[in-house]
């Protein structure tokens, strides 16, 4: 009997081949400024932190919010949703710093954008009075703690 080599199939395996193939076809496009692309970077960079490849979920983190950025503006509302998931990333790796100040950056947008009622506001109110506790920024926590309890 042949002794194989058995592949481990593992989901941290399967999505770092799932991002080499992505990094492939983004290198092959004329820009990563695509819509679509900038999607599937975002979703790819989800899924790679959910399964620890912090580095690599980072840099897609950062190129998908760049092409949204580029694509649709600095304040568009399209740019939440990578900039959120960005700065949740950098809050489960403590790093609330740099978290903080893209939740900051979400809420302006927000406000811009007249979606100061919406669910969405409420969370990221939620998360900026939280992350300035947490690094004991009491001052600028208690007016986001008054507007998420009202």
């Amino acid at each position: 009997m042949k002794n194989m080599t058995k592949m481990t199939h593992t989901p941290s395996n399967i999505l770092k081949s799932r991002a080499a193939k992505l990094e492939q076809y983004c290198s092959q496009q004329e820009s990563e400024d695509d819509p679509a692309i900038a999607h599937k970077l975002n979703e790819m960079a989800v899924l790679l932190s959910l399964f620890g490849d912090a580095s690599l979920a980072e840099e897609l983190f950062l190129r998908s919010w760049k092409a949204y950025e580029s694509q649709y503006g600095d304040s568009d509302v399209k740019v939440v949703t990578p900039l959120q998931n960005l700065a949740l990333f950098y809050t489960k790796t403590d790093c609330l710093e740099k978290a903080t100040s893209l939740y900051e950056e979400v809420y302006e947008i927000l406000k811009k954008n007249s979606a100061t009622s919406s669910q969405q506001m409420t969370e990221v109110i939620g998360k900026l009075a939280t992350l300035y506790r947490q690094q004991n920024r009491l001052d600028l926590a208690e007016p986001f703690q008054v507007q998420f309890a009202s």
